[in-house]
Parts: structure tokens; sequence; C-alpha cells
């Protein structure tokens, strides 16, 4: 397994939003073509049909559209790597995990070909927009086509999932929470906690922004006194899970070490032991 560098990251995090806008504004235009088409087309005495492609062909467009996007991205993100973007967090340097390309861009590229099919275009022959009750549809179904348009822009530029800083573990979702360094028990987690796109972390009881607490965690075992057991979701987090590991260990333990968190040499201090175990491997 390859190290991704902060720049690399950068440049994937750039390329993986300008391909999900191109294919999606595409997916978008083609299936904005067909929604103005007429009622009876294709000219076919088989209603079966005309219901099959009306209904197959924006599907098609939607499906086609996500796979040649996953399908380009897919060796760049897959399995997550080693390695963070350096960012910032409330004026602070620090190490930032973003979601994974093929999380957030294909989600785009899915929204933006449904809202194609959302666009208020007149049929040829219909008068649709004579109607008073369909014209309020149809202005509601353009209502529900903006946000969901700006719900797939803003989904690209969301922040990181995850980011380290010189006081604790930030996790975005709706919104973003600081987990404090002693909040997390002594130790941290290690690669025993990893398993299916999580990370098991224990952390004081009410801590908030890692989901709900458990008594045990995924081999059965009770958690330290006062701790509970939280299970951090990772699945859609562009970071290789035993790394991310390794790195809130160290900075649990390492005071010091925090204050240097969101530089390029701590990156590459931090990446070291994991290349000198590589190497030794037979």
């Amino acid at each position: 397994m390859t190290d991704l560098t902060p720049n690399e990251v950068t440049r994937l995090t750039r390329r993986s939003r300008a391909l999900a806008l191109v294919l999606g504004v595409l997916g978008s235009g083609v299936n904005a073509g067909l929604r103005s088409l007429p009622y009876d087309w294709p000219p076919t005495d088989s209603f079966a049909l005309q219901l099959t492609l009306a209904v197959g062909t924006p599907g098609l467009v939607l499906v086609l559209t996500t796979l040649v996007y996953v399908a380009v991205l897919w060796r760049s993100c897959r399995p997550p790597k080693r390695g963070f973007a350096l960012g910032r967090y409330g004026g602070q340097p620090a190490f930032a995990a973003p979601m994974s390309p093929l999380y957030v861009g294909g989600t785009c590229v899915t929204q933006l070909c449904v809202v194609g099919l959302y666009a208020p275009i007149p049929r040829p022959g219909s008068n649709d927009w004579s109607d008073p009750s369909l014209r309020v549809m149809i202005v509601l179904v353009a209502v529900m086509a903006g946000l969901l348009l700006v719900l797939s822009i803003a989904m690209l530029f969301r922040p990181p999932h995850l980011r380290i800083t010189a006081n604790g573990l930030v996790v975005s979702t709706l919104g973003s929470r600081v987990i404090p360094w002693d909040a997390l028990a002594y130790g941290g987690p290690t690669g025993n906690e990893v398993r299916r796109g999580a990370l098991w972390l224990q952390a004081r009881g009410g801590t908030l922004g890692l989901g709900g607490p458990h008594v045990r965690d995924l081999h059965g075992r009770l958690p330290l006194p006062g701790f509970y057991w939280f299970r951090l979701k990772l699945g859609a987090t562009l970071v290789d899970p035993v790394f991310l590991a390794d790195a809130l260990r160290t900075y649990r333990d390492d005071v010091p070490r925090r204050s240097a968190i969101g530089t390029a040499e701590e990156l590459a201090s931090l990446l070291a032991p994991a290349r000198d175990a590589l190497a030794g491997r037979p």
C-alpha cells in the first residue's frame, strides 16, 4: 500500500469534483431532454414499450454516469491509503481526512441526474401550464429540483469528515464536534479495533460526536473503568483505518507532539513507522 501525500489528496479532491460536475450536468441534461419529449414518444401502439422507455432510459442514464465516475476514480480511492491532507480548524493547523470521492461525487452525480427529471420543461403539445393546479405542482417540483441541486453542490464542498488538531479529534457530519484528547482512553485504539469500515474508540460517557455508547466492543471486551466503547464509522472516509488508529493513539499519549499537528514534517514523522514496518516484512 502506497502513501497518499497532502498534494495528492488535494488533486484527487479537485479532480473528483470536476468529474462529478461534468458527468452530473451531462446526465441531468440528457434526462431533461428526455423529460421534454412528447407523451406519445416513441410512436408506437405498445403502451408497455412507451412506459418502459420513459422509466428505464432515465434510470439507465443515471446508472451509467455514476458507474463511469466510480470506474475512473476507483483505483485512486480503494483501498484507502495512509496519509492526511493539511488543513485548518478553528484557526489551528490540522490533519484532515475528507470523505471519499467515491461516496461524495457518486452521490452528487446521481442527484444531478435526478434534477434533470424534475426540470420544469413543457412537453410539446401539452397544456400543463394552462391548468392552475398543475402549474402549482410544476412550481413545487421545480423548487424541489432547485433544493436538490443546491444539496448536490454543497455535498461536493463539505468539510473533511475527520480532522486531527492540537485540541482533539474533530468529527464533522451535519455539524462539527471536537472530542478532546483527554476524553479518549489512554493507549488509544490499535489495529485490533478496526473492523468493517469502523474504528472502535474508548471515550468517557457523554462524549458527543462519536454516536451511541457500547458496553462491549466488536470482540466482546469491556472498556476501561469510566469509559465506554464508541463506533466511529469510516466506510466513506479517505484514510486507512489502521493508520488513523495509530495517529490517534500517538497524539492521545504523546502530548508534546500535538503542537506539531498539521505540518508536513509531522506528517512525514507519522508515516515513517508505517513505512519501516512495511520495509521489514519478508
